[in-house]
């Protein structure tokens, strides 16, 4: 029997929908006779070469003719009238689905979302005028209300980069008005309070143009205020590259996959607005007022609906494929997963489902084969493992190599971006994680600033301070600013409100001394430590590192370690067994006994060896993890996940998410994610009672 997941594998579809379908989880395969019925007609097309010559030459050109297309719904049509589910294939204007269709489909296979349908066709709401009502398929979330609506604004002028180039905002506005997602308002402000009264807004645009990409309008509805009010019910779940991994961790190293990989075309633009809350979605260029009709790029409404409207689609794509496969669809990116002997087949009969639906595809994206890109990650199906595309690849090194000088200044903002795209990375290359801590503390650092205060500004300052000691309001006649943070008054660090130095300072020829710490400084200087983590993960993403997609979780074995530590002694220890059922005879162990002239400076810099007891535990935590995998063989393909108890849940929940910003624990678990690496592991410590931790506690 194929392996399954015990819990569902996130695949848009919902959260009971599962990505692995190595073995059929429908109750009855419904769709049979139309997938054969497909499969027939995409063979006889000769359409099954022409996406595999598709895949070696790309081209925006459609894979199937516009008969064969209408061949396709009829056979669609056809099918479902058989079931007793007679439909038509018109479609709803300003919008390309076949809803009638979809109701049929969906009332056949009895699916969770059959609401869906009619709303698309009458229009959906945008959650600013009443909530958006969970449909079932996620999460529930509870919300706050706010029945106001007099913090909806109006912008007359684009954002900076739609502003420099106009005209190119107006082609960009004027293209979406004859596609049909948009329309101009001639008569302006007036015609907009005339036909939605209170319920209109108007956002910025601004353009987006990633290197080698076409320029994109954005629109802003954070600016007006309509997106702050879009309140959801529901929180939306979407695969990620653990799913992947989840999913191929399923499979056997030597089976091989291919993929088809798929892009909706201009996804959020797909879905109708409710006429009544359409003008919640103005924008004004060159003083010419458009209202979207759909749903627009940058509205938080947008991407829930086409998330749902996914959903839809995975649901039934599930039920049509049936057989052996893996599908996912992050929004609009979709990933099909097929045994190598069948995918062509499969994925040609797939797209062939998906354009009788309706459903636009950017053809010049559509990929078959072993190897594809999907969520900004290579994938070799064949080998089984992913690594960084060459565009990210060369992104983070330019990035990085910006951060590898020793008090360089640099921008802020460049080292945010620099480390958000590290944190998406380091959620494929986990053990890459701990050595982000040097560059968030970059981020934190300040900068010093010291200013020289009459006892008069020292006494404004003292009613200006908050609790945290943040300067609430601008002292414009002594240049300390809001926001900045009083850190020591005559070199004597200040804590709170009621440290000596603020209620007793110094006055020396009438003036007081103040550091204030500023976090608002546009430029940062690197640091040695973070020098050291820029170069790090220069190296990693120069060498291309390769993350294997199958995780092995063996499930016999147990393992413990414990720790201890005094003012000036400290121990460490550790067991494992190999069975489930611990028998003494099988156990081994190990126990140290540490003191300061034994221990790296970085270890014991504390007053007492106690204060770093956490730091102790996770260092037990990885001597468990070296002895226990040396005497194991780690299984080629796989990353080998290992379960160790710790009944320190401070260490055991910052080893599982793999950062501290706390020193010296935050050295340990660089040290952990060395081991790992080399190791070809993942340590996954598992919080136990101390009660319940009595062998670890006896080594």
């Amino acid at each position: 029997m194929a392996p399954r997941a015990e819990f569902p594998i996130p695949d848009g579809g919902g959260c009971a929908s599962s990505a692995d379908w190595l073995a059929p989880r429908g109750a009855r395969d419904l769709l049979r006779d139309l997938r054969n019925q497909f499969q027939a007609l995409v063979v006889s097309w000769g359409a099954v070469g022409r996406l595999q010559k598709h895949s070696r030459e790309p081209s925006d050109e459609m894979l199937f003719s516009a008969m064969e297309v209408s061949e396709a719904r009829q056979t669609l049509l056809t099918f479902l009238a058989s079931k007793g589910f007679a439909c038509s294939d018109m479609v709803s204007p300003h919008q390309p689905f076949l809803l009638d269709v979809w109701s049929a489909l969906g009332a056949y296979c009895n699916d969770v979302d059959c609401s869906l349908p009619p709303l698309l066709a009458q229009g959906v709401p945008t959650g600013v005028v009443e909530p958006i009502p969970a449909s079932g398929i996620w999460e529930p979330v509870c919300t706050e209300v706010d029945s106001q609506l007099d913090d909806l604004s109006i912008h007359v002028q684009p954002w900076r980069s739609g502003l420099d180039r106009e005209d190119l905002t107006l082609d960009l506005m004027l293209k979406d008005v004859a596609a049909g997602h948009a329309f101009e308002l001639l008569g302006g402000e007036a015609e907009a309070k005339l036909r939605w009264g209170d319920l209109v807004a108007a956002g910025k645009l601004g353009i987006a143009q990633p290197p080698g990409k076409k320029p994109r309008l954005i629109g802003d509805g954070t600016v007006s205020g309509a997106n702050s009010r879009c309140v959801i019910e529901e929180k939306v779940r979407l695969p990620t590259f653990e799913s992947v991994q989840r999913f191929m961790s399923l499979t056997q190293p030597g089976e091989c996959w291919g993929a088809l990989n798929f892009d909706v075309r201009g996804a959020h633009k797909l879905v109708k607005v409710a006429p009544a809350e359409q003008g919640l979605s103005c924008f004004v260029v060159k003083g010419r007022w458009f209202a979207y009709r759909s749903c627009y790029f940058g509205c938080r409404w947008a991407a829930y609906w086409f998330s749902r409207v996914g959903a839809f689609l995975v649901r039934h794509c599930h039920q049509f494929l049936w057989v052996k496969h893996g599908f996912f669809l992050y929004v609009d990116d979709g990933l099909a997963l097929f045994p190598a002997g069948v995918c062509p087949l499969l994925a040609t009969s797939l797209l062939l489902f998906l354009v009788a639906l309706g459903v636009p595809l950017s053809w010049e994206k559509v990929r078959v084969g072993h190897l594809q890109s999907w969520i900004g990650w290579s994938f070799d199906w064949g080998l089984g493992q992913a690594e960084l595309p060459d565009n990210k690849r060369q992104m983070l090194v330019g990035l990085l190599q910006d951060l590898t000088s020793v008090r360089r200044k640099v921008p802020r903002k460049h080292v945010e971006r620099c480390v958000g795209l590290l944190v998406w990375f380091c959620g494929g290359a986990y053990w890459l994680k701990p050595w982000l801590q040097s560059l968030y503390q970059l981020l934190f650092k300040p900068v010093c600033v010291f200013r020289s205060l009459s006892t008069g500004q020292f006494g404004a300052l003292l009613a200006k301070l908050t609790d945290g000691l943040y300067v609430s309001q601008d002292l414009r006649d002594c240049d300390v600013l809001r926001g900045w943070k009083l850190h020591s008054v005559w070199n004597c660090p200040v804590s709170t409100l009621d440290s000596e130095p603020l209620r007793t300072p110094r006055v020396r020829q009438g003036s007081i001394s103040c550091v204030f710490y500023d976090y608002s400084q546009d430029m940062v200087p690197c640091n040695r430590a973070s020098t050291w983590a820029a170069q790090f993960f220069l190296r990693a993403v120069e060498r291309q590192v390769k993350i294997p997609l199958r995780v092995l979780e063996p499930d016999r074995g147990q393992a413990a370690a414990d720790a201890f530590a005094t003012q000036h002694h400290a121990g460490i220890g550790g067991w494992w067994c190999p069975s489930a059922d611990v028998r003494k005879s099988e156990v081994s162990w190990f126990s140290e006994q540490l003191v300061p002239a034994s221990l790296p400076a970085w270890l014991c810099a504390k007053a007492t060896l106690q204060q770093d007891i956490a730091s102790f535990e996770g260092l037990a935590q990885l001597c468990l993890l070296v002895a226990r995998t040396g005497c194991e063989d780690t299984p080629g393909g796989y990353t080998l996940r290992l379960r160790q108890l710790c009944d320190n849940s401070g260490t055991a929940a910052s080893a599982r998410k793999k950062l501290t910003m706390q020193a010296p624990l935050c050295y340990v678990l660089q040290a952990i994610g060395f081991h790992c690496c080399a190791l070809g592991v993942c340590l996954d410590p598992q919080h136990v009672a101390g009660v319940r931790n009595e062998w670890g506690q006896m080594t």
